[in-house]
Formats: structure tokens, sequence, C-alpha cells
């Protein structure tokens, strides 16, 4: 499944007219984080229950904490409502691959074998590109990018004037009518992202943009001498040097950042480094980390059991 990141509108809307042939039925219940990555956190639930974990709402803080299996955690409903088969097939190419990668990381034997290394490289990427940060970025962009648009469009009177008497046989008669003109000239791609077309290209694109920035760079696996990690619903952080905001939608995007960070497990968390190798820390770096994982959550965090950092 290689296919060239769109770039442009026109290759955004030749990938669109090329998913819109997709036959395969539609997937419902997608998971942002993926479930070998959750069993890292998880503890086996007892007789016929599976591994289970904790997963605590932002949203409702007061809410009573069960433990809930995989199936039932890091997963948002038609997170993709376009091709979503096709991306989950996209996504299967790293997770298919994540359990080896991640068996090699709490054995101490990453770095052993190339392809596990590349393949928490995707993880990272994978995860960046899949979080529900990314997704709110994409339409806090779309919706800024059409009012651009729209604005500078309206500063063009005579053109609209042309245009709407092409279009109506009339000429218009105030700024409604101009206004009106405008959101017809929008309206398709009002439409195709309200299907959630252009976040379907935009997701495979940041993935792959991801991969290819990360695949330069080593990995530094941070072993847990005491204490647990957690995880949150926006798993990678991006971090700068003498800035306190973590994340794209605080401005900081994985090209800008200086510490990119994700957590693979209870134990053990990958940072992008200059070279490749494993480090001990203590735990108040893993309750440091943890504390930016529940910044950085937009709905949910999920762990073994109740953690020192919940509210």
């Amino acid at each position: 499944m290689s296919v060239p990141s769109p770039r442009t509108p026109a290759d955004v809307l030749k990938r669109i007219s090329e998913l819109e042939l997709e036959t395969d039925g539609h997937v419902a219940n997608q998971h942002i984080l993926s479930k070998p990555v959750l069993k890292g956190f998880a503890a086996p639930g007892g007789k016929g229950k599976g591994w289970q974990l904790y997963s605590f709402d932002l949203r409702y803080p007061n809410n009573v904490l069960k433990p809930k299996g995989l199936s039932a955690c890091g997963s948002i409903k038609d997170y993709v409502q376009f091709a979503s088969a096709s991306a989950e097939q996209l996504w299967g190419l790293t997770e298919t691959k994540l359990p080896a990668a991640l068996d090699a990381v709490k054995n101490g034997r990453l770095f052993d074998t190339q392809e596990h290394v590349d393949t928490i490289r995707d993880c990272i990427a994978l995860h960046y590109a899949r979080s529900i940060a990314a997704h709110e970025m994409h339409y806090r962009v779309f919706v800024k990018v059409l009012v651009v648009q729209k604005n500078d469009l309206l500063s063009h009177p005579d053109f609209l004037a042309w245009l709407y008497y092409k279009r109506h046989g009339l000429y218009p008669a105030g700024i409604q009518a101009y206004e009106h003109i405008v959101d017809e000239l929008f309206a398709p791609s009002v439409e195709r992202a309200g299907k959630g077309q252009f976040l379907r290209t935009s997701v495979e694109r940041f993935f792959k943009s991801a991969r290819t920035r990360l695949s330069s760079f080593g990995l530094e696996i941070a072993v847990a001498k005491e204490g647990e990690f957690l995880i949150g619903d926006t798993p990678v952080l991006t971090m700068r040097k003498g800035y306190t905001s973590i994340g794209p939608l605080e401005g900081i995007p994985l090209g800008d950042a200086d510490y990119i960070i994700m957590p693979l497990g209870r134990r053990h968390a990958v940072g992008v480094a200059k070279t490749n190798g494993y480090r001990e820390v203590t735990q108040q770096d893993v309750e440091y980390n943890n504390l930016l994982q529940v910044r950085a959550a937009r709905r949910r965090l999920y762990f073994n059991r109740k953690h020192s950092v919940i509210p």
C-alpha cells in the first residue's frame, strides 16, 4: 500500500477520488491507541476476563473507576469517517509488527533487530498522526484557511459581481449576495470536510511525513526503576527547549520539537535521540512524564491501577 502523500489541492482531490472507489465496509470502532501498546499498561483480569486496565475520563473526574478490556479502551467511533477500511489496513502494517517489537523493548533487545527499531519509530509516527490532537488540528487549520480564503474573495467585489451575474442572471444587491456566492464556491469543500474526506488524506499524509522525519533519528528507551508510566489519548509528546507548550495544539508540531516522547508500557517509554540506547529513569522522572501525559490528553488516560497523578 505505497501511496504518494498528497501535497497540493489537486493531489488531495485525486487521492479522494481514488478512495471513493473503496468497496470494503466501514470500520466503526477505530483504535487511536494500538491494542499491543495498551496491553503494556494492562494486567490479567482473572479467569475469562483477559487483559484489563483503568480508563480515566477527564470530562467526568468523579466517575467510579472500573477495569475494562482492551477492546473497550483507546478507541473512538468513526474517527476516520471516509475510507476507513484502507486506513485500518495502513495502520495494520505497523500494528501487526508491534507485539514482537514491544517484547524486544521489554527484553532489552530492541536494537538487535533493525526491523523492530523501524517498527517502534513507525509506532511513534502512527500515534502522533492518529491522535485526537491531530484530529482537532486538522479541523482548526481547515476552518482557518477557509476563513482567510473567503475574506480574500470578498475583497474582490468586481469578480464576485461578474460571477454572481453569470450564475444567477442578476447583479448582487449587497454584501449578503456577495457572501452567498462565496459560500456557493466553497460549498463542495465544506461538504468534503463534513464527510471526513480531507481528514482521511491528512491523517495518511501526517503518518507518512512523520515516518520520513523520524527515520534518521535514534531511539532511547527509558526503563523505570520505580513507578509506572501511564498513557493518554494523545500519547506522543512533542516539546521544545525553553517552552512550556506541548504538542501541535499548543504550537509544537513534530517537525519543530526538540523532545519527542511516548510511553510504551508500564515500565518503558521511548524518546527520539541522536543514538540508540537504554537508560534507567527514576520514579521522579516517571511521575513527571505522567504529568505531561495528563496535560496533553484530550479525553482519557489509561493505566493499570489508580495512579497518584490522577485528580
